[in-house]
């Protein structure tokens, strides 16, 4: 069967359509992941991070690990800290705050830390703003216990911004008495945050 010359035009005039529907909505749609298709551009896929570990005086492994996955949405992220004692799950605790998409803990954030039993002794571990250099915690004996928290390596910083404005700590002392209240203090000596504990944890107001 022969087609006739208006009709060749016509099959052309869709076959272009075709073509142009695909590449202009097809081949995006599919392409596209489903963070990209919300139009945020400040997607993150979830991460960890390790930012420190020893041997606690029993010869046990520990770790600090920090984390990074979205909270909800593009908008928002979820940063948390994983502290692991003892080398393993138990005994091992963790905090989560939100923070801007692209960003990092707030100025506002101060401290998210626990004390507790670990192998034969006892830990006072966690999270403090950048700019809180020392810790000093007042134990339930009377005597006050100094921690210097850390930062985590340059190159981490340098490479994950949500890694920056951030300090940790993983302090090991004997058992027999425990931490009841912990003061923060800057590097020029002027007080951050003083606070006590809620049935072995530090939490600061808001982040």
């Amino acid at each position: 069967m022969q087609i006739s010359a208006k009709s060749r035009w016509a099959f052309g005039l869709l076959g272009a359509a075709a073509v142009f529907l695909v590449l202009v909505y097809v081949l995006p749609a599919v392409s596209a992941s489903p963070k990209e298709a919300s139009g945020s551009g400040k997607c993150v896929q979830p991460q960890k991070k390790l930012v420190d570990s020893g041997e606690n005086p029993s010869g046990d492994p520990w770790t600090i690990t920090a984390t990074i996955r979205e909270n909800g949405s593009c908008g928002s992220w979820l940063f948390g800290s994983r502290f692991v004692p003892s080398g393993t799950a138990r005994g091992s605790f963790a905090f989560e705050w939100g923070i801007p998409a692209g960003g990092h803990l707030s100025d506002r954030f101060t401290i998210g830390a626990r004390d507790e039993m670990a192998s034969s002794g006892r830990v006072f571990g966690g999270t403090v703003s950048g700019r809180v250099t020392r810790i000093v915690a007042r134990m339930s004996s009377g005597e006050p216990l100094t921690i210097r928290p850390k930062l985590p390596a340059q190159k981490l910083r340098d490479k994950f911004v949500w890694l920056r404005n951030v300090r940790y700590a993983m302090r090991f002392y004997p058992a027999g008495s425990h931490a009841t209240k912990v003061t923060l203090y800057s590097a020029d000596g002027k007080v951050v945050e003083q606070l006590g504990s809620q049935e072995g944890e530090f939490i600061g107001p808001g982040v």
